[in-house]
């Protein structure tokens, strides 16, 4: 790996060497959201900073497009929190015996920080004279060359065992390593494959000397392949179960079981982090030599505008004064119509996204609109209701990027755990109603709160009505 690096910064300086007047070379930095991005099974994945440095060498090949090629190292960060999240794993006991072994994971927090080298490949077009816009696109090979991971130590962690031929989970036997541990810092390497980045670029290129430029803009990077490789390794790490104390293997690298406390039912084992794929987007500042256009001659009156070298002998002006006049005249006015109907453009466009976002918040308004007056212990959809729901469901059909949480609640009657369900039932009712007009389950999310968030004092069976009620929340 390292001999690949030292061979492209070997030829990126072969290339400088032989520069000709279409050549362009270049030393840039950049830095803002640089992030390795990933779906998490469980938990929240939290998106961090860096930044990225290189070195570019661009061919224009005409005034306006050139080919470049480069070497830069890329810095990414992020971050995991997991709390309240169920593991299990199939294991042995002290006796033979097999069982389940499970934990409930609290206050756990790993940082990642990767290295990656990329070389890009990037078709870049330009437009100006002294001072120009630029724009580039292509693609970048990401090669791992550092990527860490390391934990707080600070988790909370109860573990226990599921017998399944006795049916019983067992807590807090501690000759069985079950009961409260202790977590301990954990740090180390994690392999990722070869990444395939697709990256954008646009800005600004000012002139600060005949064959000096300085790159202004924003760049934006995302990966297209899955880094993750395949591994069986556990996400918590016991070397003996009768020791208190844990670590865990990298979220980047783990595969886990989840399971479910209500029935005693457990997933398929999966990958805790999926599809991890680097993002960055942020600002970039180049620094090039050369000409960065088409053709580098000295006697050019500026070094990007490409206008022939007038003759050295004039032909003696005309009097056209007045024609010039006039000529100067029709320019200012063609100016002065042209910036006026930009200006009414701009004042047309901004009324639009006006009235287009009051219209969004109306409609956000709307879905938002609370279901309530459930007899005790029901969650049936009368007409009234549906009829209700098909408002909300139209609307979300408008804005097919919206998503909303259901939330069922109960009033003070029975105990925390029916009400608990009984919320959760009505929250249900509702969403599989919304996906049998249309609405994709993927943009519902089911929520309950029991008897736990009352609008008003349950003292009278008119209140209590009232907390019999189904919320609806726009996420964006």
């Amino acid at each position: 790996m390292k001999k690949q690096i030292f061979l492209m910064i070997a030829v990126l300086a072969s290339v400088t060497a032989m520069g000709q007047s279409r050549d362009e070379f270049s030393i840039y930095g950049g830095g803002g959201l640089s992030t390795l991005n990933y779906k998490l099974s469980h938990g929240d994945a939290k998106l961090g900073f860096g930044g990225e440095a290189g070195l570019g060498y661009t061919y224009f090949f005409t005034e306006s497009f050139g080919l470049g090629i480069g070497a830069e190292a890329a810095f990414y960060n992020s971050k995991i929190k997991l709390n309240d999240v169920l593991f299990s794993y199939n294991a042995i006991d002290r006796f033979g015996e097999s069982f389940e072994s499970r934990y409930k994971l609290n206050n756990f927090e790993e940082k990642q920080n990767a290295i990656f080298v990329n070389i890009p490949l990037m078709l870049q077009y330009q437009t100006g004279a002294k001072h120009k816009f630029y724009a580039a696109a292509g693609a970048k090979l990401g090669i791992p060359v550092s990527v860490k991971y390391e934990t707080t130590g600070n988790a909370d962690i109860l573990s226990s065992g599921y017998y399944a031929y006795e049916n019983v989970e067992y807590t807090t036997q501690e000759f069985l390593g079950f009961g409260e541990l202790s977590s301990t810092k954990s740090k180390g390497d994690v392999d990722l494959k070869l990444a395939c980045i697709v990256s954008v670029e646009a800005g600004a290129k000012w002139m600060l000397s005949e064959k000096l430029y300085l790159y202004t803009g924003v760049y934006f990077d995302y990966g297209v392949n899955n880094l993750a490789k395949d591994n069986d390794e556990n996400f918590i790490v016991r070397n003996d179960m009768l020791s208190r104390d844990f670590s865990t293997n990298s979220v980047l690298s783990s595969r886990h079981s989840s399971y479910n406390s209500l029935n005693n039912t457990s997933e398929t084992s999966k990958t805790l982090a999926e599809k991890i794929r680097p993002m960055a987007v942020g600002l970039k500042v180049r620094l090039s030599f050369g000409m960065g256009g088409f053709g580098n001659k000295s006697n050019m009156s500026n070094a990007v505008t490409f206008t022939p070298k007038p003759n050295k002998v004039a032909a003696a002006p005309k009097d056209n004064s007045s024609a010039d006049a006039k000529k100067a005249e029709d320019a200012r006015r063609a100016e002065e119509a042209r910036r006026a109907e930009e200006t009414r453009k701009a004042e047309e466009a901004k009324k639009a996204a006006v009235a287009k976002e009051a219209a969004y918040q109306a409609a956000v308004s709307e879905v938002e609109k609370t279901i309530d007056g459930y007899d005790l212990g029901s969650e049936y959809l009368d007409d009234s209701r549906r009829t209700y729901i098909d408002k909300k469901v139209e609307l979300m059909k408008q804005y097919p990027n919206m998503t909303i949480t259901i939330v069922g609640n109960c009033c003070d009657i029975d105990t925390d755990a029916i009400n608990m369900r009984e919320g959760e039932l009505r929250a249900e009712a509702v969403k599989e109603y919304m996906v049998s007009k249309g609405i994709s389950k993927d943009r519902l999310k089911i929520e309950t709160k029991g008897k736990t968030n009352p609008i008003v004092p349950n003292t009278s069976e008119a209140n209590r009505k009232k907390n019999r009620r189904v919320e609806f929340i726009v996420n964006n």
